[in-house]
């Protein structure tokens, strides 16, 4: 826990982007990062919340960092503004495993026992909860990323069929050492294409890089 502190503390410090902080409306912790005014928002839950663990700030520190030192797409996801809000909730979950895919990769970098004793508890959940016939978007790539950094990291390897096969060898396909935005969309791309017609193209929306929905010709 002292290791993940003191990773905190650094990691905060490195940060060239004024970092300011406010009460979030819907009760959660997460940072978002605004690269136009060159700012990141760390919002806290208000009175009666849950602080997050010292494992899960870190985690949203380093989104805060790549989204200095690579793209800002690997902390919030940033759309095309008239991308209808449905396909933003289509595209939402694939973005946000891929992000985390390279950004977990930080995490682990600064605190690896810690990130592995996270990486356990999720699995463990994930292996003793019981099977939906009805898969949510968010369960799905979620399930697919704790199975896939568990490959990688602690060396295990998780029997699976059908679309979750898939997306936890799109993972393992591409290394999250080496990040880059282009390769984030090419994971983001193979994620969504399992569960949604649309993918993910980068362009320029008023001088600044956003995501653009589009399906792909037949």
């Amino acid at each position: 826990m002292k290791k993940v502190k003191k990773a905190i503390r650094r990691m905060r410090a490195s940060l060239s982007w004024q970092v300011r902080e406010e009460i979030s409306d819907d009760g959660n912790f997460y940072i978002v990062s605004f690269p136009h005014r060159q700012e990141h928002v760390i919002y806290w839950p208000g009175p009666g919340g849950a602080p997050p663990r010292p494992i899960e700030y870190l985690h949203e520190l380093c989104h805060a960092k790549m989204a200095e030192s690579v793209h800002h797409q690997f902390s919030a996801q940033y759309f095309a503004k008239r991308t209808p809000e449905e396909v933003v909730q289509q595209l939402m979950y694939p973005c946000r495993s891929a992000s985390d895919w390279f950004v977990d990769k930080l995490v682990f970098t600064l605190a690896p026992r810690e990130f592995q004793r996270e990486v356990r508890e999720h699995l463990s959940l994930i292996l003793t909860h019981p099977k939906d016939d009805q898969v949510s978007p968010l369960h799905f790539y979620g399930t697919a990323l704790i199975i896939a950094q568990a490959s990688l990291y602690l060396g295990q390897k998780i029997q699976t069929a059908g679309n979750l096969t898939e997306a936890v060898e799109a993972f393992l396909s591409i290394n999250p050492a080496q990040p880059t935005i282009d390769k984030l969309a090419d994971l983001v791309n193979r994620l969504a294409a399992l569960m949604t017609p649309w993918r993910v193209r980068l362009i320029e929306d008023a001088g600044f890089e956003v995501w653009t929905a589009e399906k792909p010709s037949q």
